[in-house]
């Protein structure tokens, strides 16, 4: 999960709009911040002159267009902040993911710089862009409600690398800057609030003490406390970035504890499309059928009479479940029992292969976005490299970006393209994909529970019909299940 956060930078108090990125660049370039400048990048400037960089395209563009704006009006930059959940990638990743979230909002247009700070819990990066373009003839275009946009960029490239995303985000409050732009900054409560949502549409949870549990597994840190005179447990949150926990019933309305208990359970009553031997009206998909007790065999039974006769009400239950779960499903013979299994079996057979097939296109949308980042960040350095005629000393200067250039030439080469398809073209598969796996995976699921009743159900029949006919083979005709259930409403 990126939070991201935009902001620009001109003359301020006693400062030019130089001095201003300066100080701005200063600090987010710190030793200290960046392991000693190790992942730090940038894209048509110098990090130790970026300030004077930026200055000079500025003069060159108001040569140019004629244009010029007072002291204090003129924007030289923008800064954007992008922060992920504590553990949740790497300093490399990290940096990687600024340098193309750079790249996505300016078009390459900018120059830009782009720091990943690792001395806190929570990596998170900061890129500083200039304001105008490279061809000193056109400006950044900052429209109101920018963050927005950046926001959408931020989370495409967290979920192209299986990173979470605040759904929904609520922009209802927020403020407007200087520059006149809508901002929003959200609260630790929305924070957590989205949190809770993600994990419910996510995870579903069958109750809410295993929502409880996906929350600790997601990193939450949950805690019940009991107030003195208090019946009832006040349960706290604390999510991995937030140094203070909060009381549930401190949150919004809907996100009480009971008020969360009825949309768990609202989630686990919500319809699937999934075959009608497999989920009934009156059983839902995970209810589960149990395997009848051998009282014959059973050594326990002989020895112990209260267990005996328990098992043998267990087994007129669960005889009972069986053929009503049978009748729902409008099988009235063992021959129809095994089709639905081979059924169900070769549909969970389909998805698997479906999924293998998915989890490799997947794979190679990821290999191919990180070798055309690659490419597109080290290109200019290749280039003078071949112009060079492969110079020796200028490749051993340079020896990260044309390896880099290289491997990926290759990869390209490698997979015999007839077209490179763009980054928002993979993005736009990469999404799709994902969202068709997550909803194979919970068909899959359901097909799981659906075929363990089925052959659970096959054994508690033949089982009855092994006792009821101990000399006979089993056969598939109709009559044995109606024989059965005539059987049960007379033992019951």
């Amino acid at each position: 999960m990126a939070a991201t956060w935009i902001s620009t930078i001109h003359a301020k108090g006693s400062n030019t709009a130089v001095t201003s990125v300066a100080e701005r660049l200063d600090y987010i370039l710190d030793d200290n911040k960046t392991d000693n400048g190790k992942y730090v990048c940038s894209f048509e400037c110098d990090t130790s002159d970026a300030a004077n960089q930026f200055n000079d395209t500025r003069e060159e563009y108001e040569i140019l267009t004629g244009r010029s704006q007072s002291r204090d009006s003129c924007i030289i930059a923008y800064h954007v902040r992008q922060a992920f959940l504590p553990g949740e990638v790497d300093a490399d990743t990290a940096n990687q993911l600024g340098f193309e979230l750079a790249m996505e909002l300016t078009k390459g247009n900018n120059a830009f710089v782009v720091a990943t700070h690792v001395d806190r819990d929570h990596i998170h990066n900061h890129i500083i862009f200039n304001a105008y373009n490279l061809d000193c003839q056109s400006k950044f275009r900052n429209v109101i409600g920018s963050y927005k946009y950046l926001r959408e960029m931020s989370d495409d490239i967290c979920k192209q690398n299986n990173l979470s995303v605040i759904e929904n985000p609520d922009f209802s409050r927020g403020y407007y800057n200087k520059a006149g732009e809508y901002q929003r900054q959200p609260t630790k409560r929305d924070e957590l609030e989205k949190f809770i949502d993600n994990i419910i549409e996510t995870r579903h949870p069958t109750d809410f003490d295993s929502f409880v549990n996906e929350l600790r597994k997601a990193g939450c840190e949950v805690k019940d406390k009991t107030k003195r005179g208090e019946k009832r447990a006040q349960i706290s949150m604390r999510l991995p970035n937030q140094k203070r926990s909060i009381r549930m019933d401190t949150l919004s309305e809907n996100y009480t504890e009971e008020d969360l208990r009825k949309r768990i359970a609202q989630v686990q009553q919500a319809p699937t499309k999934v075959p009608a031997h497999v989920q009934s009206p009156t059983h839902p998909p995970d209810a589960k059928i149990q395997r009848l007790i051998d009282i014959c065999n059973s050594s326990k039974a002989q020895e112990n009479t209260g267990y005996k006769n328990w098992a043998s009400s267990f087994n007129l239950q669960q005889a009972a479940q069986t053929l009503l779960f049978l009748q729902d499903r409008g099988i009235n013979s063992m021959g129809e029992v095994d089709s639905s299994i081979t059924e169900i079996s070769t549909s969970l057979a389909t998805l698997q292969s479906k999924s293998k097939t998915s989890d490799q296109r997947l794979d190679e949308i990821s290999k191919l976005q990180k070798h055309i980042g690659a490419y597109s960040k080290h290109r200019d350095i290749y280039m003078q490299y071949l112009r060079s005629k492969r110079d020796t000393n200028f490749r051993a200067e340079n020896i990260t970006a044309i390896e880099s250039c290289e491997s990926a030439k290759a990869y390209f080469d490698a997979l015999g393209l007839e077209r490179m398809p763009t980054i928002q073209e993979l993005r736009a598969e990469y999404s799709d994909i994902l969202s068709q796996r997550n909803k194979d995976f919970a068909m899959r699921e359901t097909l799981a529970k659906g075929l363990n009743n089925l052959t659970t159900a096959k054994k508690n029949i033949n089982a009855i019909l092994e006792q009821e006919q101990p000399e006979e083979t089993v056969n598939s005709q109709p009559q044995q299940l109606s024989r059965i259930r005539k059987k049960n409403e007379h033992d019951r």
